[in-house]
């Protein structure tokens, strides 16, 4: 019920393309009905006849103006994440709260597609809902949770409803604003808003429409696991190009049987000991009429068109791989692609025939136990060239040894890259040489068919096969999902949000470095409320509310790989619910306890704590410490600082002690190597270390990971420079993380668990 009191009304003045009216002096306040023609008045002469259709009076209420009087309620259309709904301060100050506040403080942006109910703590928490609640200090409750979730989940079904991701929606409500509304006796009134509709276009000239159909994602298994190829763009004149790369791949591989390499060429007979075939028909005639499984399109972007249209029509294969460059990603290319898209959007209502295609300007894909497509010489990578002779010359360390020839780094295929970017992807796998090789790395390209989602989509089926049935596949061992996103394709973000949570489910951690988080990266179309969300900030909260890890560096994109490939049960701790999960660590460094505290302890979470050490752990510490002199001299604490006092073997034993604790969940374990008791170097002349004995310091961590780390993670930092790289690379090689800095360790080790719970600091 109103407030008595309320007969008084306010004016706003009706202009076509006007949205913000008080800027503009289109609102007026106070009026009666004695009063209610000096608006009409007003707005009539100083509005352009042109643009003025009216003005609208509605009944005045009471509005205070203090921080929770104007609320915000909306809804738009988001093309990543499809219909989206907002809540958060609203008023004049909406912009400016939105650029002093932390992202998605002063407004929060919700995709409809999600279930509010799972997300209530994350609206709770929203500083507008404290206030409104009566939650934050000094503050009064003015309405119940329920009436608010109420007006936010019946926003949810008009958003999904008018919508052009619904089907069989005619129209879709763009965007619907409501700035302000307020709370009176308990309930939300509307005082202003704003409403953009339009009809959706469904016609095939609408190519974000036609790319969100369904494709035939099964056919991916086609191009990862080939068994009958064409290439299209080797040459005997050219052996280093992409074609002729590819091709002696492929040959190598010992997948793809020899007499099943059909390569395209208008005049020669062979190249690289494959036959030549003038034309797509000639290989159709040649299997019988049967289409291969993969066809890699290496020649012009201006001969690559023709040759599709051709591969189309008679279904020369089931799945594409486009090397050429000069698409959609140049002016003169765009023409191009678009013609190829308009030919292959014309097969989405025949699956069976249509193929599905990687690219245009990828630069390929590895898959285990089947081929790689990376059309980069091996010579030039350091996954490659660890195989090669000059190797260990070049490298010039004995320690290289142990790090080649380690058996254990052959079985750490436990990740899956995803990359947008094809130098992004070759990049990451050469840091991670000798730590990891994944199971399946793709470079999707410019995503004119296959986007990173789709690849995503298809590792997560792959997963749930292979566990469902037994039967090993690329994607049997992955454990891990990093992506690396430049943009998304329609309807992708809510994809991403969906395939996140299967992740979860599977226990799988995912983690997303997105590219182009500026304001000069946004989308300059959208309207007011999109604008104001801000791409990167939304894109980042929701796939972290999601259970993701959003990357913010490449560097803690592959600590974080590092931790997850080297020690898989990290991800168990996902199931531990009811409490917060207690990490141990311990350093010989003073600065580096802080560091681990600091840096563990960054967003002040909840479910990320200290342990609180038995009875049993103390009795073994003391015992320890006594032994090693620093009874008296060493307080035992939830972070250890053992002084560099604690020689490397004794360091061992502390941490076994800590891993066998039952209070404690994961471990970091750090160390600054510098100390003349901690005897890590290698056998030289000017010092008596020698670091490979058999019970040395890199057995006994060995011996730790094999003992401990199927049940329990840990990780080491070590610091100190190059003197102690080959150390390092000896312990990521042989399963265990080793980072640089103890608080990169600390910090890598927060964002993993952060994801784990779910929570949003």
């Amino acid at each position: 019920m109103l407030p008595k009191g309320s007969e008084k009304f306010v004016a706003k003045v009706v202009v076509q393309g006007l949205i913000h009216k008080t800027e503009a002096r289109g609102v007026l306040f106070n009026l009666t009905p004695s009063t209610a023609h000096t608006a009409f008045t007003d707005f009539s002469s100083r509005f352009p006849k042109e643009t003025f259709k009216g003005v609208l009076y509605v009944e005045m209420l009471p509005l205070k103006g203090g921080l929770g009087d104007e609320i915000l309620i909306s809804l738009f259309q988001d093309k990543d994440f499809g219909p989206m709904i907002a809540i958060g301060f609203g008023g004049t100050l909406v912009e400016e709260l939105k650029v002093h506040m932390k992202p998605n403080r002063s407004n929060l942006f919700i995709p409809a597609c999600l279930d509010l109910d799972e997300n209530r703590s994350i609206i709770e928490n929203l500083p507008l809902c404290r206030i409104l609640l009566g939650v934050s200090r000094g503050t009064k409750k003015r309405i119940e949770f329920e009436e608010l979730m109420g007006v936010l989940k019946r926003l949810q079904w008009i958003a999904q409803h008018f919508s052009v991701f619904n089907p069989d929606a005619k129209y879709s409500i763009n965007e619907l604003e409501v700035n302000p509304a307020t709370v009176i006796n308990g309930k939300i009134y509307a005082l202003d808003g704003v409403m953009n509709v339009s009809e959706i276009d469904r016609s095939e000239k609408n190519r974000d429409l036609a790319a969100a159909a369904p494709k035939p994602l099964y056919k991916i298994k086609n191009m990862l696991r080939p068994k009958s190829v064409i290439i299209a763009g080797a040459s005997s004149r050219q052996k280093t190009g992409p074609g002729c790369i590819i091709t002696n791949k492929v040959k190598n591989s010992g997948v793809v049987p020899h007499d099943e390499i059909y390569l395209l060429h208008p005049a020669e007979a062979q190249i690289e000991g494959c036959t030549c075939y003038k034309t797509l028909q000639d290989v159709k005639e040649k299997r019988g009429g049967k289409p291969v499984d993969l066809l890699v399109v290496a020649v012009r972007a201006s001969n690559a068109a023709k040759l599709c249209e051709d591969a189309f029509t008679l279904h020369s294969a089931e799945s594409f791989l486009i090397i050429t460059a000069g698409f959609a990603e140049t002016e003169g290319g765009t023409e191009i692609q678009h013609k190829i898209e308009d030919q292959l959007h014309k097969l989405n209502a025949t699956p069976a025939q249509r193929p599905v295609i990687c690219g245009p300007n990828t630069l390929g894909y590895v898959s285990e136990g089947s081929i790689d497509t990376l059309f980069t010489p091996e010579y030039k990578s350091s996954v490659g060239a660890m195989d090669l002779p000059h190797f260990k010359e070049y490298i010039g360390t004995a320690m290289i040894d142990p790090v080649r020839h380690s058996e254990t780094n052959k079985g750490f295929r436990g990740i899956a890259f995803i990359s947008q970017s094809g130098a992004q992807l070759i990049t990451r796998q050469s840091d991670l040489a000798g730590v990891l090789n994944p199971g399946i790395a793709v470079s999707v390209g410019n995503q004119m068919d296959l986007s990173a989602t789709d690849f995503f989509e298809y590792v997560i089926d792959e997963i749930e096969t292979s566990r469902k049935t037994g039967e090993k596949n690329e994607c049997s061992n992955v454990n891990t999902v990093s992506l690396y996103i430049e943009g998304l394709n329609m309807g992708d973000g809510a994809r991403l949000v969906a395939l996140t949570k299967r992740a979860s489910a599977l226990n799988v951690i995912v983690t997303v470095y997105k590219a182009g988080r500026t304001a000069a990266g946004r989308e300059a179309a959208k309207g007011h409320t999109a604008s104001m969300a801000g791409d990167y900030d939304m894109f980042s909260f929701i796939l972290r509310a999601a259970g993701a890890i959003v990357c913010r560096t490449f560097k803690e994109m592959e600590d974080i790989l590092m931790m997850c490939g080297l020690m898989p049960s990290i991800g168990k701790l996902r199931e531990q619910k009811d409490k917060p999960i207690s990490v141990g660590m311990m350093s010989n460094a003073g600065f580096e306890k802080c560091a681990l505290a600091d840096h563990l302890f960054t967003g002040n979470p909840t479910s990320i704590t200290l342990p609180t050490w038995t009875d049993e752990t103390n009795k073994k510490i003391e015992a320890l410490f006594r032994d090693s002199g620093l009874n008296g001299v060493v307080d035992i604490s939830a972070v250890l600082d053992i002084t560099p006092a604690l020689s490397e073997l004794r360091w061992c034993d502390l941490a076994e002690i800590l891993l066998q604790d039952e209070n404690c969940n994961a471990c970091i374990f750090a160390t600054v190597p510098e100390s003349i008791n901690f005897r890590v170097l290698p056998k030289g002349e000017g010092h008596p270390e020698d670091v490979l004995t058999d019970n040395g310091f890199l057995n006994r961590m060995i011996e730790l990971k094999q003992k401990y780390g199927d049940k329990k993670p840990f990780c080491v930092s070590m610091e100190s420079g190059i003197l102690y790289g080959p150390i390092k690379a000896f312990l990521k090689s042989n399963g265990i993380p080793c980072f640089d800095r103890a608080d990169e360790a600390a910090g890598c080790v927060e964002s993993i668990l952060l994801a784990l719970k779910r929570e949003l600091v």
